[in-house]
């Protein structure tokens, strides 16, 4: 029986007239015999409920415990992927350095641009630096399409990616922009453009101030969100 339906009990025969009429220990058996299970009732119920909040703590440490490894072993797995390109991109063979250069950018989506980058500026082959120009504004487009994509893990991967290889260039400004006027009536690609601006260097944003302010009021009418989202990039505009 609950113990709300005992306590009722109880009150039910304390107002009992022949209840009236015993002395106060009649009263006192009375009333201990029927708070004896309603006690008993009433602790393991405690018990019950402190055993399942300390099982989903149990769980919930598990759960962490187990994304915290599983973190690790993809940061390893990607630390590993990175040594395996390097031979590739400083090996003497040009067409094996282009080939790698390729390669890096499909394996290492975050993190292989910037290996990229470097084979850019320092590679010793004019041709190799212009195949790796080249792969290199390949993927910054295709990065720029999927933050405009249906679905929210490849915004979310693209946003990423964007941010850690090109957040401190302040060409990306411009292309993004571009890209989000082409493409207007995406209302998750334009909010999703505004979070990567104001999450850019502010050294990147300075040269583009007025066009980015311009973009952001020519976008506010997509939605409250949008809107919120455009004065908080304006608000973080340097001045």
């Amino acid at each position: 029986m609950p113990i709300e339906d005992r306590l009722a009990e109880i009150e039910a025969k304390l107002k009992k007239h022949e209840l009236e009429k015993k002395d106060g220990w009649d009263k006192f058996k009375i009333v201990s015999t029927a708070l004896i299970p309603l006690a008993i009732a009433f602790a393991g119920n405690g018990y019950a409920k402190a055993m399942k909040e300390a099982e989903i703590r149990s769980q919930q440490i598990i759960a962490d415990g187990q994304l915290e490894v599983a973190h690790t072993n993809t940061k390893i797995a990607q630390a590993r992927t990175v040594a395996s390109f390097f031979e590739a991109l400083l090996s003497k063979d040009p067409a094996r350095r282009t080939l790698a250069v390729k390669a890096v950018l499909i394996a290492l989506p975050v993190e292989g641009p910037r290996l990229v980058q470097v084979v850019e500026t320092t590679d010793k082959n004019k041709q190799v630096r212009a195949v790796a120009s080249a792969a290199l504004a390949n993927r910054r487009a295709t990065l720029i399409q999927e933050l405009f994509s249906d679905s929210s893990s490849t915004r979310k991967n693209a946003y990423e990616a964007l941010l850690a290889s090109w957040g401190s260039d302040s060409s990306l400004v411009l292309e993004l922009i571009e890209y989000g006027r082409d493409n207007s009536s995406n209302l998750n690609g334009i909010y999703n453009t505004l979070v990567l601006l104001s999450h850019m260097s502010r050294d990147a944003l300075r040269p583009h101030v007025a066009e980015i302010e311009k973009f952001s009021r020519e976008v506010e009418g997509n939605g409250v969100k949008t809107k919120e989202r455009a004065e908080k990039l304006r608000s973080r505009l340097p001045r």
